[in-house]
């Protein structure tokens, strides 16, 4: 196909051999010929590439900028829960923790569920982020007796007081700290806690805790991490706010730069990787060297970065549809709201590349799928046509949808009702029968059947 540069498509685990296309080291029409489409297939070792890339590159960037302090990758669990994405994560781990260890981060009461079904070392960081309903603040209460780094994120000022209530031996917070950057037209998010806020907090209230200590200010931009002077500019000002609180408060020693590097949506998109972890590093050292303030502890919290390339669905064009408008549907196997629902909710593109009929002539094409929703269909980066080869009527055509992993099982609700995104609680189900007695239909309270669809037995 004269549309791909085949030579490009290796960093996405891509090669042609022999006019197949080999995804990893497995030929995928095999796949298709033993399994059927549609087909979902989870690649947890491009996981470990992740992760062991970025600690490289923080590790050279530290040692060639003398900076006096590590680094430390954490995954956020509610990016994707399942087993085998977990226990490859902390696979990464080996025998002990090091600055090159990995660690994790909560969002839910039911993560803690997770974490007692894992052997994690004991001096892992547990990180408990976002609100703290009830139900979380008791779960962090447990894992605070058994992990010594549990550590807890306040989403606001006031969830200090519910810590209080049942946290009794000493124990580490951070602070989310805002950011002002615009997200759909306000500079104020339900997110994180506002810089002014910050200062007055840890000098008149946190002083009434004596077994909370500050650790860490964590730093929120909506977007994440972006190789760009916005970027760079927000994170010298986080680093200064980082700085100020320090002064007052020297049980700070870490920082937290967020939730992620970049993602490739496209063939053509690519990032240089090492030269912004570089840049980060750099940033950090210059601002605390001129407040003359001690290098904080790195941590990121690399979610869709960590698990995003690591999978990949495929699809069969079962026909073409011919419009009187003149456009060419392909009608696919399956429905994309519910198996890629970012690609309805978010819009968002894949990328996409046919696994056979590589050399035939092609043409551009919707991509659709064969639900009755107007909505169900996939668009490229550049509009609503992806170039495809043209239907052999004896050949199927199979093609696949790559990255596709991040966040797309829980937004999707697979598994039926035992999944959500960051597994916040379900409503209950009950059903009003005629004699005014309630029927429970569904109760989310039964978190095996979570743990059991998770491949937590």
């Amino acid at each position: 196909m004269e549309n791909f540069d085949f030579k490009n498509l290796e960093s996405f685990w891509i090669k042609i051999v022999d006019n197949n296309v080999v995804y990893y080291w497995k030929k995928l029409l095999d796949i298709v010929e033993k399994y059927w489409s549609p087909i979902k297939i989870y690649n947890p070792e491009i996981i470990t590439n992740r992760i062991q890339k970025a600690q490289i590159y923080f590790k050279e960037a530290i040692l060639d900028n003398n900076y006096n302090w590590n680094y430390n990758y954490c995954y956020c669990t509610k990016s994707n829960h399942f087993s085998f994405v977990i226990k490859q994560i902390l696979w990464n781990n080996k025998e002990k923790l090091d600055n090159e260890s990995v660690h994790l981060e909560t969002s839910s009461s039911f993560d803690a569920d997770i974490i007692t079904h894992l052997d994690i070392n004991p001096e892992t960081f547990i990180i408990h982020n976002w609100f703290k309903a009830n139900n979380y603040i008791n779960s962090i209460k447990i894992l605070s007796k058994k992990y010594k780094n549990s550590i807890c994120v306040l989403d606001n000022l006031d969830e200090l007081n519910d810590l209080n209530e049942v946290i009794d031996e000493n124990y580490k917070i951070w602070i989310r700290m805002a950011t002002k950057e615009k997200w759909k037209n306000t500079e104020i998010s339900r997110l994180w806690v506002p810089m002014d806020d910050i200062i007055p907090f840890v000098k008149d209230k946190l002083n009434k805790y004596p077994n909370f200590e500050l650790k860490m200010v964590h730093f929120f931009m909506n977007f994440g991490i972006k190789d760009d002077e916005e970027y760079y500019e927000w994170l010298k000002n986080h680093v200064e706010k980082y700085c100020e609180i320090k002064n007052i408060c020297p049980s700070l020693e870490m920082l937290n730069i967020w939730w992620g590097l970049p993602i490739r949506f496209w063939f053509d998109e690519n990032y240089d990787y090492k030269n912004m972890i570089e840049n980060i590093v750099k940033t950090i050292k210059e601002v605390c060297d001129k407040n003359n303030v001690l290098h904080p502890n790195i941590f990121s919290e690399f979610w869709s970065y960590t698990v995003w390339e690591s999978a990949i669905n495929i699809y069969e064009v079962l026909r073409e549809k011919v419009q009187k408008s003149g456009e060419n549907w392909y009608m696919i196997d399956s429905s994309f709201m519910t198996t890629i629902p970012d690609s309805w909710w978010l819009h968002q593109s894949f990328p996409v590349l046919p696994l056979n009929n590589l050399w035939n002539e092609t043409k551009n094409v919707r991509l659709g799928w064969i639900t009755c929703d107007k909505d169900d269909y996939l668009t490229n980066k550049n509009g609503e046509y992806y170039n495809m080869p043209i239907l052999n009527k004896n050949k199927p055509l199979y093609f696949m949808v790559m990255h596709t992993w991040a966040y797309q099982e829980n937004i999707s609700g697979y598994g039926i009702w035992w999944l959500s995104h960051c597994q916040l609680d379900w409503e209950k189900i009950l059903v009003l029968k005629e004699n005014w007695e309630i029927e429970v239909f569904f109760d989310w309270n039964d978190t095996k059947e979570r743990l059991k669809t998770l491949g937590y037995e």
